[in-house]
């Protein structure tokens, strides 16, 4: 005798993903996912992933491959012009200099 499903417990269509076995796969320590899984879930595997993080695809239950996501781009610190300036000291005739080339220039 069938019981009814439990909500939680729904049959699944063939064919389907069941999220909870992929979420369940991906907080493990060893992440993997099937090819399945990988190709039909690959924006949430993905982003689920830290830079450097890996996911281990497997097909058949062995590793066919490994997913690695790369680690953002540093980003450049940005020249300060201004406090550069303001660091450096310039006297009097420094600026009567500076002045009177830009005037040259004209």
């Amino acid at each position: 005798m069938k019981t009814a499903a439990q909500p939680h417990e729904r049959p699944h269509a063939r064919g389907t993903l069941d999220r909870r076995k992929l979420s369940d796969n991906l907080s493990d320590m060893k992440k993997t996912a099937s090819v399945a899984e990988f190709t039909k879930q690959f924006g949430p595997i993905t982003n689920a992933l830290a830079p450097g993080e890996s996911v281990e695809v497997t097909s058949y239950g062995k590793v066919h491959g490994r997913y690695v996501r790369e680690g953002l781009p540093q980003r450049r610190q940005r020249l300060d012009l201004g406090e550069r300036l303001a660091q450096q000291e310039y006297s009097e005739v420094d600026g009567q200099r500076l002045i009177a080339a830009i005037l040259a220039e004209s």
